[in-house]
């Protein structure tokens, strides 16, 4: 290759500078215009342009325009008719808006619905406005990697091994007008229930008490302000001891040289500093001035100041600090386990989530293309947990299969294992896992399986379909948590009690009574007290506190039956009224036959949690399908006591989640059987029974549902659930 000389190089710098400039020229005018689109969108905004008085869209000659748009009267006279429709789409927009106090959250997305097509309308035909689709194309991009760095940062939980992503956090990044504020952004929550927003994420996120406590906030600032309370999911593996892979972990670094030929990675920038000096930029000379005077405790007034001799050094010592505010990360793969991994020289992953991750193995950088289609897909990761998952997959081509360190976190033995085997053994690297509530506020330990703050638990393996394909299968797919709690009750969130307290201290305002709680464990209650047991209005006198469930036994009884159960009871009918009692019981119903089950996630579709957990991990594996038992194999195993509620989980809703999951994501549902061979062996003369345990519910994943999970990730909350989002509606 011909060596660069620096007139071509000087050349080359000159043309990138002109595209650089011209490019940023462009852009700099898009946030006036940008802000006004959006003033486009205010109440009254629509009447303001009805009459001529709104000013004309700013342009990067013109940053403060002095004309106005023309009135509805001036465009019907000019025949500028659309025009005149899109001003009057922008009247009927801020009568929506005026409704609101009436209509809550349907007003203001009517209001907005109404209202954006004439703001885009107006930015797309105006001649002075953004005049050129390349624009218009860059302004759209700039706006939506903006939404994408948010999503990341704020929706994204990629604490783990996964990439899910909160759909209520990145509804509000992405759909929600930007300029709603406290209430409003609560009506918008409502008016958009299961339109991107989940209802049963917001009982966890807190949103309402973040509002509550800050009234004005904007969206961006709810969003930032409770994205920790976010539902982050964590896998525990517990693997059979047959497994023998090589475990890996990731040492991460942020080196000054480039890892493959050992050079500054500051040179670019200073060669184009240098370059700039050179062409005597007066902002770059500035930059260097006081860069010299900070660093070198100078107090020079002007560039021409500094010694020549020290230009080299201040240019150096600049780029090195603009390289600084955003370097390279190099994620070096170690082998951790008894087994050696084998990881070769040169083997890395190296970027920065601005730039993207480029991998390298043994020296040699990975091409991470695919054509699919006639078209080119690049699936640079822009993560470091992607360039970690990336590297980890580069490292298994042609060699062993590798395991992450802290993926499997301990070994506790093939617990269930041999149960599956009675009657569906078979199939390799078995493994029980657990789906665990990283952040969860309060703890337990309900299951078959010892992890903390289980959501669900799966037992898995990897199997041989009948047509050959290579599936992670589930054996079996429980939540001992959601069981219990739909037998014995959830904990109140602190949400709805908070709610149900208020009510109750509200109806008991003016009397002696307050709500209160007594006992400790079991014997926990909620229920009523007297502070001053010589209050003129009750004769309690060994005791002042009555329960709820005391409340609703005594409704209805006969005076004189209450009066010998309980004075205390008695008093409170007595000193109240029924009806009074009648609506204090009504109010404090949730305090009634309280569970003690911990309020987690995912109570009506925690399957889906770990359906989709599964997939990624069958996607990241490289697996082609992933696939569950039927109802047939669970009936054989255990027992047909429990044949109603086998057939409804493994037969109904498991089935209809993932072909809701390929339909999304482009992959294909499937039922048909796991293979004979690899589940039973040869010559095993098994009968019809064994036949129908082998049946299985499928994914087949496609190369489009790998490439759409890998790149968006999936949601964490599933569509469905209570309409509506008031504590009171999420009990």
């Amino acid at each position: 290759m011909a060596t660069e000389t620096r007139e071509q190089r000087q050349q080359r710098f000159l043309e990138r500078d002109l595209e650089r400039k011209r490019r940023e020229e462009g852009l700099r005018a898009l946030p006036a215009q940008a802000g006004w689109m959006a003033g486009l969108m205010l109440p009254t905004s629509g009447l303001t342009d009805y009459f001529g008085l709104y000013p004309q869209i700013p342009t990067q000659e013109q940053m403060i325009p002095t004309e106005r748009l023309p009135s509805f009267s001036e465009n019907i006279a000019n025949k500028r008719y659309m025009d005149a429709m899109y001003q009057t789409l922008g009247v009927l927009g801020d009568a929506a808006y005026a409704s609101a106090p009436l209509t809550g959250g349907a007003g203001l997305l009517a209001g907005t619905a109404l209202k954006a097509p004439g703001a885009i309308g107006k930015a797309t035909k105006t001649r002075k406005g953004i005049a050129s689709l390349a624009e218009k194309q860059e302004l759209a991009k700039a706006i939506k990697e903006r939404q994408q760095q948010a999503v990341r940062k704020y929706a994204t939980d990629e604490g783990g091994d996964d990439k899910f992503i909160s759909p209520t956090l990145e509804a509000l990044i992405k759909r929600a007008p930007q300029n709603l504020k406290g209430k409003q952004i609560s009506q918008w929550l409502d008016a958009n229930a299961n339109k991107g927003v989940k209802p049963k994420e917001l009982e966890y996120l807190g949103i309402d008490e973040y509002i509550a406590n800050n009234p004005n906030a904007k969206v961006s600032e709810v969003v930032e302000g409770v994205s920790e309370n976010k539902v982050k999911i964590r896998k525990n593996y517990f693997e059979d001891d047959t497994d023998y892979r090589p475990t890996i972990d990731f040492e991460t670094s942020t080196p000054d040289t480039d890892p493959i030929d050992g050079s500054n990675l500051w040179n670019f920038d200073a060669e184009n500093i240098k370059y700039d000096i050179d062409q005597g930029d007066e902002y770059m000379q500035g930059e260097l001035l006081d860069h010299y005077n900070a660093e070198w405790k100078m107090d020079y007034k002007s560039f021409d100041e500094i010694p020549e001799t020290m230009h080299d050094e201040v240019i150096d010592d600049l780029a090195h600090r603009i390289y600084q505010d955003n370097p390279y990360e190099l994620i070096e793969p170690v082998s951790t386990g008894d087994i050696d991994a084998n990881i070769g020289d040169k083997t890395f992953a190296f970027g920065n989530e601005e730039t993207g991750y480029s991998i390298f193995v043994d020296g040699r950088r990975i091409d991470l293309t695919t054509t699919r289609a006639g078209q080119t897909v690049d699936n640079t990761p822009y993560s470091r947990t992607e360039a970690q998952m990336e590297l980890r997959n580069a490292m298994e081509e042609g060699g062993d299969p590798l395991r992450i360190e802290g993926e499997y976190d301990d070994y506790y033995g093939d617990l269930h294992k041999q149960y599956v085997d009675e009657n569906l053994p078979g199939g390799s690297n078995y493994r029980e896992v657990s789906f665990s509530w990283a952040n969860a506020p309060k703890s337990h330990n309900i299951g078959h399986i010892d992890d903390e703050n289980q959501i669900a638990h799966a037992l898995v393996r990897d199997r041989v379909l009948d047509d050959g394909t290579g599936t992670l299968h589930i054996d079996e797919l429980q939540s001992d948590l959601h069981q219990q709690g739909s037998k014995f009750g959830y904990e109140l969130s602190e949400s709805v009690k908070k709610e149900t307290v208020n009510k109750v201290n509200g109806l008991l305002e003016g009397t002696p009574y307050r709500y209160a709680e007594h006992g400790t464990g079991s014997l926990h209650e909620k229920g009523l007290i007297v502070p001053n047991k010589r209050a003129e209005l009750t004769p309690i006198k060994d005791h002042d506190f009555i329960s709820f469930e005391e409340l609703s036994e005594a409704i209805g009884r006969p005076s004189d039956a209450t009066r010998m159960e309980t004075a205390e009871t008695y008093a409170v009918l007595e000193n109240l009224g029924s009806d009074k009692v009648k609506e204090l019981v009504k109010t404090g119903k949730p305090f009634i036959g309280q569970g003690k089950v911990p309020n987690y996630p995912f109570k009506d579709d925690w399957y889906n949690t770990g359906l989709k957990e599964l997939l990624f991990d069958a996607i990241r594996d490289g697996k082609d399908a992933l696939s569950i038992s039927t109802s047939a194999a669970m009936k054989n195993r255990y027992s047909d006591r429990y044949h109603k509620f086998y057939e409804a989980l493994y037969d109904k809703k498991i089935p209809s989640a993932m072909k809701k999951l390929a339909k999304k994501y482009g992959g294909k549902f499937e039922q048909d059987y796991l293979g004979e061979f690899d589940t039973f062996g040869s010559g095993t003369g098994l009968d019809y029974e064994f036949i129908e345990v082998r049946e299985a519910n499928i994914i087949k994943i496609t190369p489009e549902m790998r490439e759409k999970i890998l790149t968006e990730g999936l949601p964490s909350f599933a569509s469905g659930g209570i309409i509506g989002r008031l504590p009171s509606r999420l009990a």
